[in-house]
């Protein structure tokens, strides 16, 4: 799962921006974008399934360069992206701290 969040914004505009970036460059892999309320301010944008960490990161990579040519997504967006487990999501959505999980995942994963 990737997740984005957007500080401020056109979500939709950003969700359709995905989809067509999804079938342009991802097409065989059905992937599925939406938007979720973290709290009452915070949306987040989620893309997924990836079949394993290395196929979201491709992805991430492959969306840092899509990102110039973008409309909706922003580069303090495309900073604050993160690949994100099932049962990580899960814990992201049970204490609704995404500023708490980003510097865990910064961390974690040496960015």
């Amino acid at each position: 799962m990737l997740a984005l969040g957007p500080e401020q914004g056109d979500v939709k505009g950003l969700l359709a921006e995905l989809e067509e970036f999804n079938r342009l460059y991802f097409e065989a892999s059905r992937l599925r974008s939406g938007n979720m309320s973290l709290t009452s301010d915070q949306v987040i944008v989620l893309i997924s399934p990836f079949n394993n960490a290395a196929t979201g990161l491709e992805y991430l990579d492959r969306l840092k360069e899509f990102q110039e040519n973008s409309s909706f997504l922003t580069k303090e967006e495309l900073a604050n992206s993160f690949i994100i487990s099932l049962e990580n999501f899960q814990q992201l959505n049970r204490r609704k701290d995404l500023h708490e999980y980003l510097r865990f995942y910064k961390r974690a994963y040496s960015f």
